[in-house]
């Protein structure tokens, strides 16, 4: 079997016709799941991730963008891959100069780790 996997840095999803256009590249390429990062959409739903990805065999997951920036949405086939368990954290971390630091980290915590 093969698996169409992809990862892509959208740099923002609020507009409708560049979702669009994701929409139809997904559809081309005939992905099984997709990762975008920097979504910079602060609520995600199921009419937001249709626009994205018609299929009816659609799971998904999400982690929303901290006011204009981050976010990460993953969405799915799951036909060919199923859902165990999600678990995120997200740190903002300041800088004694005035930086700041976003800290991601996304597990997958399942029946698999018991083996």
């Amino acid at each position: 079997m093969t698996l169409r996997l992809l990862s892509w840095n959208v740099r923002g999803h609020n507009n409708p016709r560049k979702r669009e256009v994701c929409k139809n590249l997904l559809k081309e390429w005939k992905c099984d799941t997709v990762c975008f990062q920097e979504t910079k959409v602060s609520t995600i739903d199921c009419a937001f991730v249709r626009s994205l990805w018609g299929s009816p065999f659609t799971d998904w997951t999400v982690l929303d963008a901290m006011q204009s920036s981050g976010g990460v949405l993953l969405i799915w086939d799951k036909r060919v891959f199923e859902k165990l368990d999600v678990i995120a954290l997200v740190l903002l971390i300041e800088l004694s100069n005035g930086g700041r630091v976003i800290v991601l980290r996304v597990l997958q915590v399942s029946s698999l780790l018991k083996n």
